[in-house]
């Protein structure tokens, strides 16, 4: 990976990822509105590692490719996404496999990368070291959301969360590549306390373009759905690990034992009232009657 191009490869293999994840996790996220608008319906929105097998033979191909080039380098680096890959493939083949254990493989080939990108520090200039531990703490911050994700499996924004941690290391890998071994220059970039301030400064703006450039695309789901959304009522069913959390209109959120205890309390009201105005209604018979 000592090379610009070295770079490019995994920069690539992320941000394509991370954008398809946007189109994929939007796209079923206003299907599940539009659906729960037009049945009358809560809908589930659920979260998956991988949306189709075609998605795993990619990931399988990339980082089969990125062990080629870069060989022993990325070996270490490469194989456990491709391990991931495997596991996802047999669970869209139908595979028996244990619960969770996509999300399990995705965590630890995530925290193997940042293991050995820590070590990869030892030796290095202080200009290296920053912008790889800023790599690393994308790393870290992409292991959190697949945590988080794999425990709210049913919510929008931990699929969120994940996607913007995987376009946040797909950017800063382009971003290393350009500082240490630029293509149009024979020097990398120098090493004061101003121009790494600089570097960090650029890593919290591309986490605002990135969160930007989803929006857009978010914008572009809803514009899409928006005479449906605006005539229809509709909610979305999330669902915290096996119990039920119901988001109403995504503003109104309740479990599962306070949202039955209301909709108990307001069966009984109903009935009450039912009650009170059927005697009422007897009442008045009678009197008409004497």
């Amino acid at each position: 990976m000592g090379s610009f191009e070295g770079h490019l490869l995994p920069g690539t293999f992320f941000l394509l990822f991370g954008i398809w994840w946007t189109v994929v996790i939007f796209d079923r996220y206003f299907r599940s509105l539009v659906n729960s608008a037009l049945t009358k319906r809560s809908q589930v929105f659920k979260c998956r590692t991988s949306y189709t097998k075609y998605e795993s033979y990619i990931k399988i191909i990339s980082t089969i490719i990125g062990i080629v080039l870069e060989y022993w380098t990325a070996l270490d680096k490469n194989y456990r996404f491709t391990h991931t890959g495997i596991i996802e493939l047999m669970i869209h083949n139908g595979y028996p496999l244990p619960k969770g254990c996509d999300y399990l493989s995705l965590s630890l080939a995530i925290f193997a990368e940042g293991l050995l990108f820590y070590f990869h520090l030892h030796g290095r200039t202080s200009l290296d070291i920053h912008v790889h531990t800023l790599l690393i703490i994308s790393i870290i911050l992409s292991l959190i959301s697949v945590l988080i994700e794999w425990i709210y499996r049913y919510h929008f924004l931990s699929a969120f969360c994940r996607t913007v941690c995987t376009l946040l290391q797909g950017f800063w890998f382009y971003t290393v590549g350009f500082i240490l071994y630029p293509p149009f220059s024979q020097s990398p970039v120098g090493e004061s306390h101003g121009k790494q301030m600089l570097i960090t400064a650029l890593f919290c703006w591309e986490i605002a373009a990135i969160i930007v450039l989803m929006s857009f695309i978010g914008s572009v789901f809803y514009c899409k759905n928006r005479k449906i959304l605006q005539t229809n009522e509709y909610s979305v069913n999330y669902r915290l690990c096996e119990s039920n959390v119901d988001f109403k209109c995504l503003v109104n959120d309740t479990n599962d034992k306070d949202f039955n205890e209301n909709e108990s309390h307001k069966l009984s009201s109903n009935g009450i009232k039912s009650s009170i105005n059927h005697k009422y209604s007897t009442i008045v018979t009678s009197d008409d009657e004497i």
